[in-house]
Parts: structure tokens; C-alpha cells; sequence
């Protein structure tokens, strides 16, 4: 199984986006404490390894923020719009300030030797 998902490479992020991420993404934890809870979910991990800040930007920060653009207009009447790309500008904002403080991870993780299928442990035969 291959996942990706937002980590921090470190303990001690900056207060800034510690803050921001704690109301976007309260579950935001390092990639070593991912890597130790797929391991205790009896997957290996083969390996993982961080989407480059420049990927990152140009196939989700550049198209993302040129979307906003788009529909700025059209938030001046609309609450909820205008709250989304408040938000948004805010991510692309922390991002081009700290995004050395956090990531995509992507890890590759086959169920390991050891390791039941959870559906069979529950007497299911998982078809």
C-alpha cells in the first residue's frame, strides 16, 4: 500500500504554523511517529520519503492559488467562499514561509509476515 500524508519532519516546529496547522490539521504528527504507528499496525515500511517543496508548489501551491484567483470575485457575495479562500490563502501564505516545518510523506507500506487481515481476526472471511 503506498499513502501520503502530512507530516512534520520534526518535533519542534515554529509557533506560527504549529498554530495554523493545530486548527487545519490537529492530527498533523512527525513521520517518525507515522512510521512507528504503521509498524505497531503490523505493516512494514519499506520506505518513505518527503514530496520535494518544488512538486509540491507547482502541482498543488501555483494551481491552487491561480483557483483562488479565479473565484475571488465571486466571493464577495458568498460567506462561505470568501472563509474558504481565506483559509487557502492562509496555507499558501505559511507554506511559502515554513514549508520546511511540514510535508507530504509518502510511505510504502505492505502488510507484514506477521500481521492478520483485521476482517479475518473478526471471524469474516474479508470478501
Amino acid at each position: 500500500m503506498a499513502i501520503s500524508e502530512l507530516a512534520r519532519p520534526t518535533d519542534a516546529p515554529s509557533s506560527e504554523p504549529r498554530a495554523f496547522r493545530a486548527a487545519a490539521h490537529p492530527s498533523l504528527t512527525t513521520s517518525a511517529h507515522d512510521v512507528a504507528t504503521a509498524r505497531a499496525a503490523g505493516f512494514d515500511v519499506l520506505g518513505t520519503t518527503t514530496l520535494g517543496s518544488e512538486a509540491w508548489w507547482e502541482g498543488h501551491g501555483l494551481p491552487l492559488r491561480d483557483r483562488v484567483e479565479a473565484l475571488r470575485d465571486l466571493a464577495l457575495d458568498d460567506g462561505g467562499l470568501r472563509a474558504a479562500i481565506a483559509v487557502t490563502d492562509r496555507e499558501i501564505d505559511r507554506y511559502e514561509r515554513f514549508g520546511r516545518e511540514y510535508g507530504y510523506v509518502f510511505r510504502l507500506l505492505p502488510r507484514g509476515p506477521s500481521a492478520e487481515v483485521p476482517a479475518r481476526r473478526a471471524g469474516r472471511s474479508g470478501r
